[in-house]
């Protein structure tokens, strides 16, 4: 009698069981579906745009998406996918660092570089005893990185004279084509 009692019990816990278990799947597949709208859309952004900053931000909300979907739901016919997905993101953002990082120093050697040409040409018959990196200012106009830096120099010549004085130059790195160019218009001396 008594297992006859509990039947009804037992058949209503494995529906619901069964019901939560459905839910739960379509809450994966339903995370999973937006997480692609997701990607689709910064994939979008990541080729209409060449600003590093802006191809950066978008791989970090990716990759929060995806970390989120993975802290959710570590199991499921979707899981292997997100982690694939969250492994290329990331690989992507390394690489676009490391781009930036690269035309970022061929930048700032090209200034430097100008910096002590225009040194010397300052006083030519002395030679740069230091010359010191005292601001360096890097914004983005359109496609554009713009690098300004500004130089102490000491130099002394042959007659211990000492020449002290503030160079200032601006370049800028072409983030599409991966030019640079020093724009020698803005080249300042301050004496």
């Amino acid at each position: 009698m008594e297992v006859l009692r509990m039947k009804p019990f037992l058949s209503a816990s494995i529906i619901c069981f069964i019901a939560l278990w459905f839910c739960s799947c379509s809450s994966q597949q339903k995370d999973y579906d937006e997480l692609q709208k997701l990607q689709e859309a910064n994939e979008q952004t990541m080729q209409h745009t060449v600003d590093f900053d802006i191809k950066i931000k978008t791989c970090d909300d990716v990759i929060t998406a995806l970390q989120k979907y993975l802290s959710q739901h570590n199991n499921g016919e979707w899981v292997n996918t997100a982690r694939t997905s969250l492994a290329s993101w990331q690989s992507r953002k390394a690489e676009i660092e490391s781009e930036k990082i690269t035309l970022t120093d061929r930048l700032k050697k090209a200034i430097d570089d100008l910096a002590i040409k225009v040194s010397q040409n300052q006083h030519n018959m002395s030679h740069i005893e230091t010359i010191d990196l005292t601001n360096n200012v890097i914004t983005t106009e359109g496609t554009q990185m713009v690098m300004r830096n500004d130089y102490n120099v000491r130099m002394n010549n042959l007659f211990k004279l000492i020449f002290k004085f503030n160079v200032h130059i601006k370049g800028r790195a072409n983030m599409a084509t991966k030019n640079i160019a020093i724009d020698t218009s803005s080249v300042r001396v301050d004496e």
